[in-house]
């Protein structure tokens, strides 16, 4: 009975302190990427409320900005997108800078997970965030220029271009 309880009770990752953060956020902000990895990687063994996952990683921190752009660590942040799934995420949102998550992954340079993020969104959604521009007005594309993401920003053109022929067919 107490482990089930337990069991419930972290099944409640999205509920957050009196700074609006949950724990998948304070993991993210203290750069706790094995602590985040473990957390995921338990709940995700127990068949514990995948949509608790999901919505906990797509809550907002108070700027605005989610987990998953958040993340320092590349290699971890590739490994929740393939548990949680791009199709699950809200990509419909700007930070207070008017950033989405690919003008992030863009200025980090996060090659791997830019691939992992557009090769499973929809081509709308992937014109949306590649043309949306942030309060300095960049899109993405120009972030990553900006930001010396050469190989993120070679990776998006190729893919917008690529995109762009095919519906001209």
């Amino acid at each position: 009975m107490h482990e089930v309880d337990s069991l419930r009770l972290l099944g409640r990752i999205k509920y957050t302190n009196k700074s609006n953060k949950n724990i998948l956020h304070l993991c993210t902000e203290h750069r706790q990427c094995q602590l985040l990895r473990a957390i995921v990687s338990i709940m995700q063994s127990q068949n514990i409320f995948r949509e608790e996952i999901i919505s906990a990683f797509n809550c907002p921190f108070p700027n605005g900005r989610r987990v998953f752009d958040m993340l320092q660590n590349q290699e971890v942040l590739v490994e929740l997108l393939e548990i949680i799934g791009t199709e699950n995420l809200d990509l419909d949102y700007v930070d207070i800078k008017g950033d989405n998550v690919l003008h992030r992954l863009a200025q980090m340079n996060y090659l791997e997970a830019i691939r992992k993020l557009l090769n499973g969104t929809k081509d709308f959604i992937f014109r949306n965030l590649i043309f949306q521009k942030n309060k300095n007005g960049n899109n993405p594309l120009m972030s990553a220029a900006v930001g010396n993401s050469n190989q993120s920003l070679c990776y998006m053109m190729h893919k917008l271009v690529t995109q762009l022929a095919a519906n001209e067919k």
